[in-house]
């Protein structure tokens, strides 16, 4: 069951000492799975690769793949395919490729299982549904970013560029209807890629800030914005919620192939490193 993201308290909760007093994860908090984009144990090759938190084992979906995402079940991943969206029974191995999708990466599930959302063609905002019908374009703006579905899966948070990429426009759309509300503007976002993040509730988005290695949360009225995490690394190199309220950012080290995967809860500050994970979250 998706938990409800707890109000996180005001001021910085991770700065670059505090990141190296941290302990690692306890045993309770690294029972899950999380996809990776990593390179390849003894070779040159990345690939998606999905690991449990503790990182006592790991397992190779697909490599040279890339842009994945997990279905909210974790039955399932969607990855970007040379002939569509592909989804892999990861029990099986078994794939289907979504040949509708246009393109295809930004990959979202929405939280009933039932639908995709991804970034096609011309850089628009699509949807289809899982089984591969009913694709349709549900955003006609460019160069956009999906933040994620709200808890019904009715509709999607996009982020819109303005030229220049001096800020981006927030915004809510029915993916039934294509009915839209623009919510607030984010003026401190990275330019480059925001890789914001919806909480499993729908009330908090966290995104990377414009110097690429700070951590912002905001509400989804645009209320509340704070810095969460400040200039703790190079880089963020991805932003993922966790279905109980925890958050996890990986952080791109000096040696640009290095990271460290961070898990943070907002509501109390308290943070924990995985030492046995190295790649970008997806």
């Amino acid at each position: 069951d998706l938990a409800t993201a707890p109000t996180p308290q005001p001021g910085v909760c991770l700065t670059p000492d505090s990141l190296e007093q941290l302990e690692a994860a306890p045993a309770d908090l690294a029972r899950g799975k999380a996809l990776f984009y990593e390179q390849l144990e003894g070779t040159d090759e990345w690939g998606l690769v999905l690991h449990s938190l503790d990182g006592a084992r790991g397992q190779v979906l697909v490599p040279g793949g890339s842009r994945g995402a997990l279905s909210p079940d974790g039955s399932q991943m969607a990855y970007s395919a040379a002939d569509g969206i592909s989804v892999m029974d990861l029990a099986t191995g078994v794939e289907e490729v979504l040949q509708d999708a246009v393109g295809g990466y930004d990959l979202h599930w929405s939280p009933d299982g039932t639908q995709i959302a991804y970034v096609g063609g011309g850089s628009h905002v699509f949807v289809i549904n899982s089984d591969g019908t009913e694709g349709r374009q549900v955003s006609e703006q460019s160069y956009e970013s999906i933040i994620g579905w709200a808890p019904d899966s009715d509709q999607i948070y996009v982020a819109i560029p303005f030229t220049g990429g001096s800020a981006w426009q927030v915004r809510a759309v029915d993916v039934a209807t294509l009915a839209w509300r623009d919510l607030f503007i984010i003026e401190n976002g990275s330019a480059k890629a925001l890789s914001a993040a919806l909480s499993p509730d729908g009330s908090w988005i966290a995104y990377r800030s414009r110097d690429h290695s700070s951590v912002y949360l905001v509400r989804t009225d645009g209320e509340e914005m704070h810095l969460l995490m400040d200039k703790v690394s190079i880089a963020i190199s991805g932003i993922v919620w966790g279905g109980d309220g925890w958050l996890g950012v990986s952080l791109v080290g000096p040696n640009t192939d290095e990271r460290t995967l961070v898990l943070l809860q907002p509501e109390s500050c308290r943070a924990y490193i995985l030492p046995a994970l190295h790649g970008d979250l997806e």
